[in-house]
């Protein structure tokens, strides 16, 4: 291990602790299986989740992909799919779209309160799927991309999405960004049930932003009306807003 840096080490130290990477006694036992699968077949020594989430380990994402539903824990099977998404596993696009459904079914989809989002499951959903592009699939995406909640987890697939111009989408966007604003209810939060992170006026915001970059792949003038209706009191969103209505007044 002389080249693995202080970081990873430490990593490590803290997943064999289980304060880092938790996983259960049974994802524990399947993890292992998995590791020992990988090291036979690719003569490796890997055994912690650290080192997946560290090393590209060529040829482990087929391995992982006949594990990665066996496991309880939805941080497990987001810090596979990096590692699946690069050896490009045969039928991944499908994969990785059950594998945030699944997510967004669970109880880690929205974190309690007063703990934070689990940014480190949905990032890895969205830049698997924003990666893929998998257009074939749009369905199945708009399925699963249905409210401000996974809007606001997903910013590079919905700008994805909305590259593909497609009508049902833009009603999602202008929901998110709709006069009035959209309520803790809309993004699965409860207004009288401690603090979340990130709070609620974090995640409205994000929304613009989002919507807004995501709204210049529909060059209509409803869209325009919406964006010229964006209060401009936010001088780093106003700027925003300027770009998208520039880039759509040329596509008029």
């Amino acid at each position: 291990m002389n080249y693995y840096n202080k970081v990873l080490l430490d990593s490590i130290d803290r997943e064999k602790a289980g304060l880092d990477y938790f996983c259960s006694d049974q994802d524990r036992i399947i993890l292992n299986k998995m590791f020992v699968d990988i090291n036979t077949k690719l003569n490796t020594d890997f055994h912690y989740i650290a080192e997946i989430d560290t090393f590209n380990i060529v040829g482990a994402g087929p391995i992982m992909a006949q594990y990665i539903f066996q496991f309880n824990s939805e941080s497990i099977r987001a810090f596979l799919t990096p590692q699946i998404v690069s050896d490009k596993v045969l039928g991944v696009d499908s994969l990785v779209v059950d594998l945030y459904r699944k997510f967004k079914f669970s109880n880690e989809y929205i974190s309690p309160a007063d703990k934070p989002a689990p940014a480190h499951i949905y990032t890895r959903y969205d830049a698997a799927i924003s990666k893929l592009k998998p257009k074939k699939l749009k369905m199945d995406l708009l399925d699963i991309v249905n409210t401000p909640r996974d809007v606001f987890y997903l910013p590079f697939t919905v700008q994805m999405i909305a590259s593909w111009k497609l009508t049902e989408f833009k009603d999602l966007l202008f929901y998110c960004i709709r006069e009035g604003g959209i309520s803790v209810e809309d993004v699965g939060l409860s207004k009288d049930n401690g603090t979340y992170y990130p709070s609620f006026e974090v995640i409205k915001r994000q929304l613009k932003f989002i919507v807004v970059r995501s709204l210049k792949y529909y060059p209509y003038s409803d869209v325009l009306d919406l964006l010229c209706a964006i209060p401009d009191n936010d001088p780093d969103l106003n700027n925003c807003v300027k770009k998208t209505i520039a880039y759509i007044s040329k596509r008029l």
